[in-house]
């Protein structure tokens, strides 16, 4: 017996329908014998490769004659594709194209398992199996698998990774359930292919019992179509998304459509369109539209639709010292009542924005240019009496139609100087200037000019020290400041809601915006310590207050920022193995509070957990008439490898009421995928009407997925 002998020959009779390919075979096998000059046997652990396909059997014989390979099994037949064709004889031409197989198995990545009385093999490209069945289950025992599908025939294109039904039974644990004429799916190697996604099913307060069936479009590699009929008692809703990938960008459009006897006779409706183009010289063009046939829409059917919708085109270009930005932006809002909402937000925004860092030769340090060119226009509305009566200037409600346009610029130079003893100085200095004309404002006049100029010095002195269980760092900060205010004063259009925290504590205006600043002579005395243990665990801590000569006009009550001195600002932070805790705490001079808020966190191995809570105090300026006391939580468990739960809910203490809760279970393995979600919400902040809804999802996987890491062994 030879042992393992190869023939690494140009095997003239193996490969000689390769002829026009003239491509060469290469035979592996414990022993070969010519019979004459027109047949070959090999025998023994026999392997033929050819262009790229590996044969392997206990014996194949070659006829020259019939340039055809018969092979007594069990054989095994993988193709480049990875496709795995197993059998229990076979008669084939050389090149492994066409031909028959008996007893035949196709296993499809893995995963799709074809089995079948025979298989034909046509032209490389289809394997037809007569009397088959296919699934994607493990089969534990001689029970039959959890799905299946029986047919008269199944077709498998290799080349459109599509597999084809013929007379098709589906059989849930051997049960039949349904019956199809013809059905098509893809192989689990195809990625994006025409045809009906999972459906799903749910029921709702609003709807009744619904069913939502996606029908995906592949149009070609670059763009795609996901259309959703979601059809209920009452509701006739059709979703859709299209996307196309562009050689420089991309483009998305999502929305909806719907007729429902919520009201009845309106077709209700949203939109949402966004697009990116990257232009040469590092510019990028983006376009954003958004809108909705009315303000409860997305709230009812749960979708991503805001009562304020804001449409934007743009011209950007980012590098790494300057930022360029033209912009144009329109907003809307739709309430649910019939009264005219008198929003801050100007119906459109032309604008215009450069900002550059520079260094001065002369000076060092770091220098700022920026220069920002903004047009606004209101629609005329017609203002009731009562409306009017609460109307200010500073008033949260915007209650004149005033059109403007403003020029903005400012320049500013900071830097910092390291003194004996470890102390850092540092010092800034900067002005701005504003050019506004307005229209249809009697409270101000149509020309306005205004400059704000501005300098400040800082000292910071970081003491470290080390300690048996870890390194400390403790560090004051001293700031103070002047700003000072020339000419008139501007309408307020972008500093309306401000917020106190250790990311303006620093400023010398805490304005959200640029129309406000705080003028005179203040100070900010800070303290930060850390703790950086050697076991793992971290601690920061911080507080401050700024100290004003006077009080300025503008800040709400429960900002913090308020008064001729802030309130006490205070935050704590710590990390430890997974766990994240951070919290920030607003307290009046009686040491009340007056806003909080704490984020935590729990992340390792299987479990990620979040808990938020946020007190505010009531607040007329800021739309806001009773205290604000909320907490949420979200997180979610894999409970094992194939089951995994998510959860979020939030509660109202004020109101003492459950706003929302969505709960999700999922169970996966190789070849099922089967998801549980029940959600329970009120429709609006406002609204006393709650939606519980319930929703199952049933898929198969294994089918146009990958879902080997789902696999079941046999024993568990």
């Amino acid at each position: 017996m030879l042992r393992r002998l190869l023939w690494q020959i140009a095997f003239v009779v193996l490969c000689a329908a390769g002829a026009a390919a003239q491509t060469p075979a290469t035979l592996v096998a414990d022993q070969v014998a010519l019979s004459g000059d027109q047949t070959i046997t090999a025998t023994g652990n026999v392997e033929v490769l050819y262009e790229g396909s590996r044969l392997r059997a206990p014996r194949i014989v070659y006829d020259q004659e019939a340039d055809r390979i018969v092979i007594d099994g069990p054989l095994t037949i993988v193709q480049p594709d990875g496709t795995v064709l197993t059998g229990e004889q076979a008669d084939l031409d050389a090149d492994l194209l066409n031909g028959i197989v008996l007893g035949a198995r196709i296993v499809l990545d893995e995963q799709m398992q074809i089995a079948g009385a025979e298989a034909f093999r046509v032209n490389g490209r289809y394997n037809q199996l007569g009397n088959a069945v296919a699934s994607t289950c493990r089969v534990c025992g001689d029970g039959p698998p959890l799905w299946q599908i029986r047919a008269r025939r199944v077709v498998h294109d290799q080349e459109e990774k599509q597999i084809y039904f013929y007379d098709a039974r589906f059989e849930v644990g051997g049960l039949p359930i349904a019956y199809l004429p013809r059905l098509r799916m893809p192989d689990p190697t195809l990625k994006r292919a025409t045809g009906f996604l999972t459906p799903s099913y749910r029921v709702s307060d609003l709807f009744g019992f619904g069913i939502k069936v996606p029908y995906f479009i592949a149009i070609d590699d670059h763009q795609d179509l996901l259309l959703t009929p979601y059809l209920a008692p009452e509701t006739r809703t059709l979703e859709f998304r299209y996307r196309r990938a562009l050689r420089n960008g991309f483009v998305t459009v999502q929305g909806a459509v719907s007729d429902d006897s919520i009201r009845p006779g309106q077709l209700r409706y949203f939109i949402k369109a966004d697009t990116t183009f990257n232009l040469p010289r590092d510019f990028a063009l983006a376009f954003s539209i958004n809108d909705a046939s009315d303000a409860s829409y997305g709230s009812e059917y749960g979708f991503p639709v805001s009562t304020e919708f804001a449409s934007s085109a743009s011209l950007s270009r980012t590098k790494r010292a300057s930022y360029f930005n033209a912009e144009a932006n329109y907003y809307e809002t739709k309430s649910n009542t019939p009264t005219v909402s008198y929003g801050t937000s100007a119906t459109t925004r032309l604008s215009l924005l450069y900002d550059r860092r520079f260094t001065p030769l002369s000076l060092g340090g770091e220098g700022r240019f920026q220069f920002e060119l903004a047009g606004l226009n209101r629609p005329l509305r017609t203002i009731t009496p009562a409306i009017t009566a609460s109307c200010t200037a500073e008033s949260v409600l915007d209650c004149t139609a005033r059109d403007s346009v403003q020029a903005h610029a400012e320049i500013d130079w900071q830097k910092n100087w390291f003194l004996a003893g470890g102390v850092v100085a540092g010092f800034e200095a900067g002005l701005a200037g504003d050019y506004v004309l307005t229209r249809d404002d009697p409270a101000f006049g149509s020309n306005l000019a205004q400059a704000v100029p501005t300098v400040a010095t800082s000292l910071r002195w970081p003491v470290s020290r080390q300690t048996r269980s870890g390194s400390q760092l403790l560090e004051p900060i001293l700031q103070v400041g002047y700003a000072g205010l020339l000419g008139d004063r501007l309408p307020n259009d972008d500093s309306r809601l401000n917020e106190f925290d250790f990311g303006n504590f620093l400023k010398l205006s805490r304005f959200s915006g640029d129309d406000r600043t705080e003028e005179g002579l203040q100070a900010a005395l800070g303290l930060t310590w850390s703790h950086y243990a050697n076991s793992g665990w971290t601690l920061h801590l911080a507080g401050g207050r700024v100290f004003r000569d006077r009080t300025t006009a503008g800040f709400s009550n429960s900002s913090g920022l308020s008064g001729s001195a802030t309130d006490y600002l205070v935050a704590a932070g710590v990390e430890y193995e997974g766990w994240t805790l951070q919290s920030r705490l607003l307290l009046d001079p009686g040491l009340d509070v007056t806003r909080a808020e704490a984020r935590a966190g729990f992340s390792m191995n299987r479990l990620s957990v979040s808990g938020t809570y946020f007190y505010s105090l009531a607040d007329l300026a800021e739309s806001r008439a009773t205290d604000v006391s909320e907490i949420a939580f979200s997180g979610g468990i894999s409970l094992s490898q194939r089951w995994s739960t998510a959860f979020s809910t939030r509660f109202d203490l004020v109101a003492d009421r459950r706003d929302d809760t969505v709960i999700d279970l999922t169970y996966q393995n190789e070849c099922i995928r089967v998801g549980l979600s029940w959600t329970q919400r009120y429709i609006s902040s406002t609204s006393a009407t709650q939606e519980t809804a319930y929703g199952i999802t049933i898929g198969l996987n294994g089918v146009g997925n990958d879902a080997r890491r789902f696999r079941r062994t046999c024993s568990g």
